[in-house]
């Protein structure tokens, strides 16, 4: 049977909610393993596209999730096959009932328009001048988005010229993994095995995935190709996956020092070499293919 949360709705104000007012979405249900808590989604059918959308990630784990959301379009909502998702794993959501008070009036539903201030002045409805604001508001957005990714990629490509070394990408990550087994700090250790895998990928696609999530390595290292999907997307979930677990671990000193250096890290040493060679695999592949 699949897996499925309960959802309560609160947060909402004592005047009800209207279109785009924040309120509290907790839901919660069997405990997913390897749940991604940090790339969270929903899925929603396409007449439902805009009657939830997800502002912000207060809390979450692998058996529940508080969020704050909001919802624009007005009318009693009673949601059905709503999906909550972390790129892999697919959790339907139950309970989603509430309702969304319109922001016009009554009495405005049928806009007139402005007075003519002069024989030659159109009179156009407010609606009108609210499309032109919203458009000019998102030609300037999408401008600034523009300049804003240029500057990421700049700044990119210059920490790749600074990271760039005589050794291939592979060959560099092996390295790096025999320098990291003189450290005697678990926490540490794991650190930077995580960061010496995302700067091999980094390096490898030449993209800046050092600060992503699963969801978005993934696609950046098999982008449309359901082959290669199909043979990393179970390895990287894992490998980062247990980066996450770890630390946690670690952190919380559930996992003993000696105990995470004498076995835990040296099983992820083997599971970073086996992920980096599937890779290695893949890209010979595609380079044989182009």
């Amino acid at each position: 049977m699949e897996t499925s949360w309960a959802c309560d709705v609160s947060g909402i104000p004592t005047e009800g909610l209207t279109v785009g007012t924040k309120f509290e979405l907790k839901c919660s249900g069997p405990e997913v393993s390897q749940f991604n808590t940090k790339s969270l989604s929903l899925e929603l059918g396409k007449p439902d596209k805009f009657r939830l959308r997800i502002l912000e990630n207060r809390k979450s784990s692998t058996n529940g999730v508080e969020l704050v959301v909001t919802g624009y379009v007005p009318g009693q909502n009673s949601l059905k096959d709503v999906v909550l998702t972390d790129g892999v794993n697919r959790i339907p959501l139950t309970g989603l009932d509430f309702s969304v008070n319109s922001v016009i009036q009554e009495g405005e539903k049928d806009p007139k328009p402005f007075p003519a201030e002069a024989p030659l002045s159109l009179m156009w409805p407010t609606s009108v001048f609210v499309s032109l604001v919203l458009f000019v508001a998102v030609v300037i957005m999408a401008l600034v988005a523009t300049v804003q990714r240029r500057r990421r990629r700049a700044k990119f490509l210059l920490w790749l010229e600074a990271h760039r070394t005589p050794m291939s990408p592979f060959d560099q990550l092996n390295k790096e993994l025999r320098k990291l087994l003189k450290e005697r700090n678990a926490l540490k250790h794991l650190q930077e095995l995580e960061l010496a895998t995302q700067i091999y990928l980094s390096c490898q696609f030449r993209v800046p995935l050092q600060t992503r999530s699963t969801r978005q390595i993934l696609k950046a290292i098999v982008g449309r190709d359901k082959r290669a999907r199909a043979l990393l997307t179970p390895i990287t979930v894992r490998l980062f996956g247990e980066f996450e677990r770890v630390s946690e671990s670690l952190e919380k000193s559930q996992l003993d020092q000696t105990e995470a250096l004498n076995i835990v890290l040296p099983q992820i040493h083997e599971l970073i070499r086996e992920f980096a060679e599937k890779v290695q695999l893949e890209v010979t592949s595609r380079g044989k293919k182009s």
